[in-house]
């Protein structure tokens, strides 16, 4: 631990120096801008593999311009901590999950609850109102969502009892859940456990965990189906995946520059939904393969089911941001 304070200590000095340079820099006609970036994942995870794509075509197209320099992922800085250094200007740009920033954007959840693409979304005007709540809140801008073309199992280690209306018992059962499930697992009895995605194999591995609430795919990335032998149907909700930039580097840019970064964050909004939708279809073939067994909910168990996500993210949210902005939330996310 010690060891990683001084290493953090030594890292945010360097960064601070290198944010101020690259500030006077910048500002300098014609400079070419270079943003540091970190991921919510590990740097391998094929989540990621879409966001190296948009990186080297930035780097590619944008020399002279822009250029982005990944740091790497939880190995090089605590999830937990990626959001307050963007906001702190330690780090530049990020890209990962939203949901591990719930507790400080609490409209974040809107994107889990949202039922429209990534580019219905911009068309619509929801990604730029959450950009301004994304600034109001943490001083960071939202740049892009890129957390639609796939959706969200609860997988098990066991197949649990089925109920007498085609659905299914989870009371009780402990599986792995970030703060976005918290209402979701609750309605359902479910027992949940907060452990990042780096930690998930070790959780499984010992034992904590008897199910894991995630996404449909990147299961085999890191070999969890040697754990995971069930998932469950219906899927429901959608990601939260999204990039963002530290709000002063982003208006130390010019208008070259960030128009350059907008231009190439909404052509790859596309991009990444049908990458998404094509990596679920393959990630499907490959569990198949290594013996995952489909638990099919129907009639009434299946309704009570999808209710226990699709009707628990606006009543929380109103609870923490009022009736007028979850209401706009709601008109703008979900069709």
């Amino acid at each position: 631990m010690r060891i990683w304070k001084k290493l953090c200590t030594s890292a945010i000095a360097v960064a601070f120096a290198t944010v101020a340079v690259s500030g006077l820099s910048s500002a300098a006609a014609g400079a070419e801008a270079k943003l540091r970036a970190t991921l919510t994942l590990p740097v391998n995870h094929s989540i990621n593999i879409p966001f190296k794509q948009f990186m080297k075509e930035v780097n590619d197209t944008g020399k002279g311009i822009v250029q982005i320099q990944l740091l790497g992922g939880p190995e090089v800085m605590p999830v937990k901590e990626q959001m307050s250094a963007i906001s702190r200007g330690i780090v530049d740009l990020s890209y990962g999950a939203t949901a591990y920033y719930r507790g400080q954007i609490p409209e974040v959840t809107a994107f889990n609850g949202s039922n429209k693409t990534a580019m219905q979304l911009r068309k619509d005007g929801a990604t730029a109102f959450m950009d301004e709540i994304f600034q109001e809140r943490l001083k960071v801008k939202l740049l892009g969502y890129y957390g639609s073309g796939y959706a969200f199992h609860i997988y098990l280690r066991k197949p649990a009892p089925r109920t007498a209306d085609g659905g299914i018992n989870l009371k009780g059962i402990k599986v792995r859940g970030s703060a976005s499930y918290a209402s979701q697992f609750e309605a359902l009895g479910i027992t949940r456990i907060e452990v990042h995605g780096a930690e998930i194999y070790s959780a499984l591995e010992r034992g904590l965990l008897e199910g894991v609430g995630w996404v449909t795919m990147g299961v085999t990335d890191l070999g969890w189906e040697q754990f995971l032998k069930y998932r469950i149907f219906p899927t429901f909700k959608q990601g939260d995946l999204g990039i963002v930039i530290n709000l002063d580097k982003w208006n130390s840019l010019s208008k070259e520059q960030q128009a350059f970064l907008e231009k190439m964050t909404i052509k790859y909004e596309a991009i990444i939904h049908d990458h998404f939708k094509d990596a679920s279809v393959k990630e499907n073939a490959t569990l198949k393969k290594a013996g995952m067994t489909d638990i099919r909910l129907s009639g009434e168990g299946a309704r009570h089911y999808l209710s226990a996500f699709n009707d628990t993210v606006w009543p929380p949210m109103e609870k923490k941001v009022g009736k007028e902005r979850t209401a706009k939330l709601k008109s703008l996310f979900w069709d």
